[in-house]
């Protein structure tokens, strides 16, 4: 039976139209990703500045896409003065809005992401299996180097489209990892301050990451909810979709191959604060995730090039070692938490009470406090 799917784009600025033309749509024009939707009631719909509009209505690919799926463009107002994000998720709640009225599932789609040829087909089959959620996670790379290898090797200027399977698409990847990228290893001693992705290297043939938060590709809500406090994939989906059953973990990339493009500079100076030890990201986790997001990290996400080798099954062991640590500390956060704050009221008083004279029992109590912290 044919479902009533919205696909949606919010799209504005020169530098995000040229990759969403030039790249996105290119590759979702591939034979096994928006043509997967023609038996189905497909709406494509590019929420975007009046400006941004006309240049995607005169390019060649928007009419390759009008060729293949119905399309709409929903002019938005973008001020100055108000944070991208919040200019994000004002469109996707109209966009949820408007999905309501119909009975539409939602595919949230961004102008900076690339999906592997059958990524979409794959998604129109799950689907069908009453799933209502697809959460996917990929990894950053570098725009330039990127797309000038991508546009070189896989760019068919035939039909104005980019064929590029799951490994391919992780392959090339790999050589272009964004700073931001290389900050999220957990092998490297520190961690970005921001740790919703950890990654673990298998050899040179691909990455295995547990992830907090993760992509909703598509939301077909059992809730009719249209407010949320923060985005789709921060607490939107949870409201919309509380049953977790209902929810479909992408944890192979052969199946859907998702990848960002951003400018290396794009996030200016990347910080490794972090220790890489459990604590820390438990006490990150605490403030910055909800039920759901801790059950995502529980699920190893494979993203490969080439065939799995026995060496994935000792990195995903090793990996949810790490992972039963940072949610034992979750699960007793109350005891924990309140134990180090203890310790800290402590530590202070001493050195108030006691000064230069105090510092040795201060420095004791420190010792503690980190031998706590590390488990």
């Amino acid at each position: 039976m044919a479902m009533n799917y919205h696909l949606i784009t919010v799209v504005w600025g020169k530098s995000f139209t040229d990759l969403f033309l030039r790249v996105v749509i290119p590759s979702q024009l591939s034979p096994n990703n928006l043509p997967a939707f023609k038996n189905e009631r497909a709406v494509y719909k590019i929420y975007t500045t009046f400006e941004d509009a006309q240049t995607i209505k005169n390019s060649k690919v928007f009419k390759q896409l009008t060729d293949i799926i119905s399309t709409e463009i929903i002019f938005i107002h973008v001020p100055e003065t108000e944070a991208l994000h919040s200019i994000l998720s004002d469109c996707h709640k109209m966009a949820i809005e408007k999905a309501l009225k119909t009975s539409s599932a939602l595919i949230f789609l961004t102008p900076d992401a690339i999906f592997s040829d059958g990524s979409f087909s794959h998604v129109v089959k799950i689907c069908k299996t009453g799933k209502r959620a697809i959460m996917v996670a990929g990894f950053r790379v570098e725009k330039e180097r990127f797309v000038s290898e991508l546009l070189m090797e896989y760019y068919q200027e035939s039909d104005n489209t980019i064929n590029i399977s799951s490994r391919e698409l992780v392959k090339l990847s790999l050589d272009s990892m964004h700073p931001l990228t290389k900050s999220l290893f957990w092998n490297k001693g520190k961690i970005n301050s921001w740790p919703s992705h950890i990654y673990w290297n298998v050899d040179d043939g691909g990455i295995l990451l547990r992830a907090f938060h993760l992509h909703p590709l598509m939301i077909n809500p059992s809730n009719n909810v249209v407010d949320f406090e923060t985005t789709v994939d921060g607490d939107y989906f949870y409201y919309a979709c509380p049953n977790f059953n209902d929810i479909h973990i992408v944890t192979d990339s052969d199946d859907i191959a998702v990848i960002e493009m951003s400018e290396r500079e794009r996030f200016g100076q990347i910080d490794k604060k972090y220790r890489a030890i459990p604590f820390k990201i438990a006490v990150w986790a605490k403030y910055s995730t909800n039920a759901h997001h801790r059950l995502f990290f529980r699920h190893a996400i494979k993203i490969h090039s080439d065939e799995l080798s026995p060496k994935w099954n000792e990195v995903e062991n090793h990996s949810y070692a790490f992972v039963k640590k940072v949610l034992f500390f979750l699960e007793y956060e109350k005891v924990l938490f309140a134990k180090k704050t203890l310790y800290l009221l402590i530590f202070n008083i001493t050195r108030f009470l006691f000064g230069e004279g105090g510092v040795k029992c201060a420095r004791k109590m420190k010792k503690i406090i980190s031998k706590d912290k590390q488990g």
